[in-house]
């Protein structure tokens, strides 16, 4: 049993390393647009062999802890979210990706508006995702619950961002490629702030055993 503890919390803690690496590339594949600063963007694309190779060794590792000591009840479940919340690191990066390539493209061209609310979307979805990773790490449902609340910021100001370009594609046709690339970097963020709080959701259901996802909020037998 201190084999396995300690093989799991060796697994927790590369969880964790790898949750950092994601959430710098979201900062630096935004920030390349922010400052118009490509070193950035490149930076991402180069981290994106890395943190897949990561995600197959930790999803690897984790299944071999279920294979070898075969836990139970909160163990398991641990185990069982590692691989969850792995995966939608995964995913994360790869909207990181997905904003950088975007990033080499628009810090060439005059921006469409000015960057208001871009940034603030940006600052909150970091805030999550960090928080997200606490609460795992502290196994905090109280501040995953939090995370989950803000998912609705970044929406409102998704939207904000949608409507506003739209009305500026209308008016000036010219900006429809230059708007749609901002678009598209905005709806990445939204997904990940999505995946921040699949996380902590995740971590809910480690720490107490409920599921909340989907409108659910039901007890389960450990």
């Amino acid at each position: 049993m201190l084999r396995f503890l300690q093989e799991l919390e060796n697994l927790k803690r590369d969880l964790i390393a790898m949750a950092d690496e994601a959430i710098a590339m979201i900062h630096d594949a935004v920030q390349s647009i922010l400052s118009k600063d490509v070193t950035l963007a490149h930076q991402v694309l180069d981290a994106e062999e890395r943190i897949n190779k990561r995600e197959v060794e930790i999803e690897d590792r984790a299944i071999g802890l279920i294979a070898r000591f075969q836990p139970e009840a909160e163990n398991l479940r641990t185990l069982v979210m590692v691989i969850k919340i792995n995966n939608d690191l995964e995913r994360i990066a790869d909207h990181a990706v997905n904003i950088a390539k975007r990033a080499e493209i628009i810090v060439q061209e005059p921006q469409v508006k000015p960057y208001v609310d871009l940034p603030k979307m940006a600052q909150i979805t970091e805030g999550m995702l960090r928080d997200a990773v606490q609460s795992f790490i502290q196994e905090n449902p109280g501040l995953a619950h939090g995370v989950c609340v803000r998912d609705d910021l970044v929406d409102n100001l998704y939207d904000a961002i949608f409507k506003e370009l739209v009305e500026i594609m209308i008016q000036e046709p010219s900006t429809v490629e230059r708007a749609i690339r901002i678009i598209q970097v905005c709806k990445s963020l939204e997904r990940v702030a999505d995946l921040a709080t699949n996380i902590c959701e995740d971590v809910i259901y480690m720490v107490e055993g409920r599921i909340i996802k989907h409108g659910f909020d039901r007890q389960q037998n450990p």
